[in-house]
C-alpha cells in the first residue's frame, strides 16, 4: 500500500513538472497576438557621412551612400542586412559624404529607381553619379513636394521638399526632406538642411512635421536644429550620424543642449554603432549594435 501511494505521488509530481516546464517554454514562443514588424529603418554606422536603410513591404530603400572612402564598409553593411537589390535609392543632396558610395552601389546591386532633388552641381563626383545612372538605365525621378512613395501595409514616405522657390544657400539646403509614416508612428528624414529651410518647412507645414523620431539635420551641426524646428517636430528620439572626433565638431554642443532640454533620447552612430528602428502596429522600438 505504501509503495502504491508513493508511486501515485511520483506520477503526480512528474505531471506537475511537465506542465510547468511546458508552460515555461510556451512563454518563450511568439504568440499570435505578438506585434509583427512591418517596417525597419537602420541608420548605418558609416563614419562621417550619412547612409540609412529602409526595409518594408519586401522593399529595400537606401537613403544616401556616405563617403568615397567608406564604399567597402557600405557594401558590407548592405550584405549584412541581406540587401540583394534596391527598389529605390534616395540621394538627399550632391555632397560627397552623401553620394560618395553611389558608384559602388550601382556597380554591385540592381537599382530600380533613384530619387534626387534635381539640383545642379559641377563636381566630378556628381557628374559621374549621373552618368552611372544613365549607363545602368536606372529610372531617375525628382519627387515633388507632397508626393508619396507607397511601401505597402499602410507604410509610406511623404516628401516635403523640394521647396519652390529654393530657400537658403548651398547644396545642404536642397536636401530632400521626407517622413516615413505607418499609421501609428513616424520618422522625419532631413538630409543636411540648415535653419533657413527649417523655418520654411515650419511655415509651410506646421504640425504636419510632427514625428516620433528625428534624423538629426546636418549631423547635428550648429547650423541646424533650431528651437522653432524642434518645437514643430516634437520628436521623442533623435538619431545622429557622424564619426567620432570629426573635424566639424559634430554633434555641436549647442544642439545637444537643445535636444536635452526637449527631453529627447539621443542616439549617435559612433557611440551606438548601427541604430535600428522597428515599426509595428503597437508603436516602435529602437535597438543599437553596441
Amino acid at each position: 500500500m505504501k509503495f502504491l501511494k508513493l508511486s501515485k505521488f511520483l506520477v503526480l509530481l512528474l505531471l506537475t513538472v511537465a506542465i510547468l516546464t511546458g508552460c515555461g517554454n510556451a512563454k518563450e514562443k511568439p504568440t499570435a497576438n505578438a506585434a509583427q514588424e512591418h517596417a525597419k529603418v537602420i541608420m548605418l554606422n558609416i563614419g562621417q557621412g550619412d547612409s540609412m536603410l529602409i526595409q518594408a513591404g519586401g522593399k529595400n530603400i537606401l537613403v544616401d551612400a556616405s563617403k568615397i572612402d567608406t564604399r567597402k564598409d557600405l557594401l558590407g553593411k548592405l550584405k549584412k542586412y541581406n540587401v540583394q537589390q534596391l527598389d529605390l535609392v534616395i540621394a538627399t543632396h550632391p555632397h560627397e559624404d552623401h553620394i560618395g558610395g553611389m558608384d559602388a552601389v550601382f556597380n554591385n546591386l540592381p537599382v530600380k529607381e533613384v530619387y534626387d532633388p534635381g539640383a545642379p552641381s559641377s563636381s566630378k563626383l556628381f557628374l559621374n553619379y549621373l552618368n552611372k545612372i544613365k549607363e545602368k538605365k536606372i529610372k531617375f525621378t525628382v519627387p515633388t513636394a507632397g508626393s508619396k512613395y507607397e511601401l505597402g501595409s499602410g507604410v509610406y514616405l511623404e516628401f516635403f521638399t523640394p521647396l519652390k522657390p529654393l530657400v537658403g544657400e548651398g547644396a545642404n539646403n536642397v536636401s530632400l526632406v521626407f517622413k516615413l509614416t505607418d499609421g501609428k508612428s513616424s520618422m522625419l528624414f532631413t538630409g543636411d538642411i540648415e535653419q533657413p529651410v527649417e523655418a520654411a518647412l515650419v511655415s509651410k507645414y506646421g504640425a504636419k512635421l510632427q514625428s516620433d523620431i528625428l534624423k538629426a539635420p546636418h549631423h547635428a551641426s550648429k547650423t541646424s536644429s533650431s528651437q522653432e524646428f524642434l518645437n514643430a517636430v516634437k520628436a521623442k528620439d533623435v538619431l545622429i550620424s557622424c564619426g567620432e572626433n570629426n573635424d566639424y565638431k559634430h554633434p555641436h554642443q549647442s544642439v545637444m543642449n537643445r535636444y536635452n532640454e526637449a527631453k529627447m533620447q539621443i542616439y549617435i552612430t559612433y557611440e551606438k554603432g548601427d541604430i535600428s528602428v522597428s515599426f509595428t502596429a503597437k508603436g516602435y522600438k529602437i535597438s543599437t549594435e553596441k
